[in-house]
């Protein structure tokens, strides 16, 4: 199976296991533990599958602004 599908307007269709690789794998490089990364990248995703564009990947850059800023956690624990 392709990854990545051109449609005529110009834009790419992809595979979603690539980007939810794609952005589990950038969260980890912004040094989110394994599991919470790939948490945060299916709900990303997942909002994008439900037509809600802005609670999915559009969040990814302020996310990784807030990760270098320190005022995310990094975890994959829940405190409350």
């Amino acid at each position: 199976m392709a990854h990545a599908q051109a449609t005529a307007t110009g834009t790419q269709r992809l595979a979603v296991a690539r980007c939810e690789d794609f952005l589990a794998n950038l969260f980890r490089a912004g040094g989110v533990a394994p599991n919470a990364a790939r948490t945060v990248a299916d709900g990303l995703v997942g909002a994008e599958r439900e037509g809600r564009a802005s609670h999915g990947f559009l969040q990814a850059p302020m996310y990784l602004k807030r990760l270098q800023a320190g005022t995310l956690s990094t975890s994959d624990e829940i405190r409350l």
